[in-house]
Order: C-alpha cells, then structure tokens, then sequence
C-alpha cells in the first residue's frame, strides 16, 4: 500500500498501487529462478515454479499468458515476463530461466520502449542472443514491406461513423483495385503510410484490414500531441467494424475510438 498522504494513488489498489523498489523486484525475480536466498520464505515448491513457466492458458492457446506470467519462446529462449503501467509509470520484469537471469525496468513516464531496453541488456549478457539479433536486423533491412493487394470483398466504398468525445463523426473509407485508399473522418481525408513504422503497412490478414495513416485525428483528448491515425477492422460481410487509434508520434499515448462502416451498394 502506497504511504499515507502519497500524490499518486489509485482506485483499485488491489491491481496497482503496489510500491516497490528494482532491488525487490530483482529478489522477487530470483525466487522465481528458485535460487533460494537468505531470509527469503519458500511459498512454492521449485516443482510448482515449473509449471507456472511452462503452463500456458488451455482456453486460449493462441495466448503468450499463462498462470501469472507472460511465457515467450524467442531466438532460442524462454522470456518469463509481465509488465505493468499507470499514467506516468511503466514497468518490466522479465526471466529467462535457462540462464538463470532476471531484469527489472523502471520507468518515471509511460513508454513501450522497455523491452527494446531490456532485450539490449540480455543481448550484453548473452553472445548468442546477440548474434541471432544482428541476423535478424540484417534479414528486416533487406526485406521489401508486403505490398498490399485487398481482395474483392473488401474492394468499394464503405461508410459510416466513428464514436469520439461523446460525439457521432461521419467516415468514409475507400478502397480500389489498384490498392489506393483514402480515408475521410469529419471532413478530413488521409492517405495511407508507405513508409515502415512500428505499425506496420497497410495490411488484409486472416479478416483483417489495417494500417497507419498520415494526418492528425484531431478530438478533444488527441489533440495535445502530434500523433498518427491507426485503423483496425474486422470485416464481416458487407461491415467493416473495429477501432481507429490516435498513436503519438512520441508515443505517449494511444488513443483508439469504435468505428463501424457499412459498402455501399452501387445503383449500377
């Protein structure tokens, strides 16, 4: 529980408002790598701790979740992790278990950048991860983006509106043979980014459509940064539905809104 007279403190304690120190955490962290320190009481049999690092969610098998953590197969690796974040604090502890090493990052501001930071770290600690990372890197560099090629279903003019600052904003969203789109919200028409961004490319997968946009979606919480729009829609049949996010150049915030699209049936 946080101090008494504390200036940051939440409504539901019980989910957040844990205070800690990284030394805490790190110690918290090597209970979990079984490394029985001094003064530290055994709560679980190392046999337990297995299972909580192996098990994953038999409800949702496609889910990196499992009992309480984050379980990661990557370049060779288990990553046991979970990560937390509160308006101006974020937050990552993070084990791979076949090395016996644990990192704890914290953060005085809200970014997604701590497991870039944190993979930097392992990649010091860990030559071979560092080799299949400069590989990786190599292989990103040289690969040309997937050109977007939208199939007939999703080919048209879809309309509709978006939910924004208890508001009802009119949208029109139009796709063409030759992969050219544009969007219009509220007046305001955006072309699609071309060039490689955390986001991705414009992009059809598995139903759905999505991809990054040039311009400012300007509403009333949005609005106190530059910031990019970003779209999500599953389609279903002639219903284009999802949300479309304001992203923060500076990554501070993202913000996404509900927006439903109906094609538009030609009179032809």
């Amino acid at each position: 529980m946080p101090p008494s007279g504390t200036f940051y403190d939440f409504d539901h304690r019980g989910a957040s408002a844990v205070w800690s120190s990284a030394h805490d955490l790190v110690r918290f962290g090597m209970f979990h790598l079984k490394n029985h320190l001094e003064g530290q009481k055994q709560i679980l049999k190392d046999e337990t701790i297995d299972v909580i690092q192996k098990e994953k969610n038999p409800q949702a098998p496609d889910s990196e979740y499992g009992l309480g953590w984050s379980l990661i197969d990557l370049y060779g690796y288990r990553f046991v992790s979970h990560s937390g974040g509160m308006p101006g604090v974020s937050t990552r502890l993070t084990l791979i278990p076949s090395e016996n090493l644990a990192t704890v990052l914290l953060c005085n501001g809200e970014t997604p950048d701590l497991w870039k930071i944190e993979l930097a770290i392992y990649a010091a600690l860990l030559p071979e991860l560092a080799k299949k990372l400069e590989v990786e890197k190599i292989k990103s560099e040289e690969e040309e983006p997937e050109q977007f090629s939208p199939p007939g279903s999703l080919l048209g003019e879809w309309v509709g509106e978006v939910k924004a600052d208890s508001r009802t904003l009119p949208a029109r969203l139009v796709i063409q043979e030759n992969a050219q789109v544009s969007l219009e919200l509220a007046g305001n028409i955006f072309s699609p980014l071309t060039m490689k961004t955390p986001l991705g490319t414009m992009k059809f997968k598995d139903g759905i459509f999505q991809g990054p946009f040039y311009g400012n979606f300007n509403t009333f919480e949005s609005a106190r940064s530059p910031h990019i729009p970003f779209i999500r829609l599953k389609l279903q049949g002639q219903r284009l539905s999802g949300y479309i996010a304001a992203v923060a150049v500076n990554q501070s915030f993202c913000l996404p809104f509900w927006i439903e699209l109906q094609k538009k049936v030609s009179n032809k």
